[in-house]
C-alpha cells in the first residue's frame, strides 16, 4: 500500500523514541521516503560523519513502529556489524544481526 505522510511521521516519532531510549543520540539523523525496492525501510550509514539516513519506502507492507524499531536496532548494532565485517562474508554477518535484532523486537525498548 501506498505510504501516506501520517505513516511517516509515525515512522519519524518511533525512530527517535528507540534513538532516545537505545542511546543513539551522537548520531545526525536524516529521514527520506523513496522508491527502494529492496526493503520496507533501511539505514545508510556514514561512520566516520556520525551521520544516518533511514529510509522509508514509499510503498510499505509492515507497521511503521514495527520497521522504525527495527531500524533503530540496526543502528545500534552498526558498530558492531563492521567490526563483524573485518572477519565474516557480508552474508554471514547480517545473518547473524539479524538474529540478534529478531530476539530484541520481542522486547519492550522504549
Amino acid at each position: 500500500m501506498k505510504t501516506t505522510k501520517r505513516q511517516f511521521r509515525e515512522f519519524q516519532r518511533e525512530f527517535m523514541a528507540y534513538v532516545d531510549s537505545l542511546g543513539l543520540k551522537d548520531w545526525d539523523i536524516r529521514f527520506v521516503m523513496e522508491k527502494d525496492g529492496n526493503s520496507d525501510a533501511w539505514i545508510t550509514v556514514a561512520t566516520a560523519a556520525q551521520r544516518v539516513e533511514v529510509g522509508l519506502e514509499s510503498e510499505i507492507e509492515d507497521e511503521p513502529a514495527s520497521l522504525a524499531k527495527h531500524e533503530a536496532l540496526e543502528l545500534l548494532l552498526y558498530p558492531l556489524r563492521v567490526r563483524m565485517m573485518v572477519y565474516y562474508s557480508e552474508a554471514y554477518v547480517d545473518q547473524e544481526i539479524h538474529k540478534i535484532i529478531y530476539k530484541l523486537m520481542k522486547v519492550k525498548l522504549k
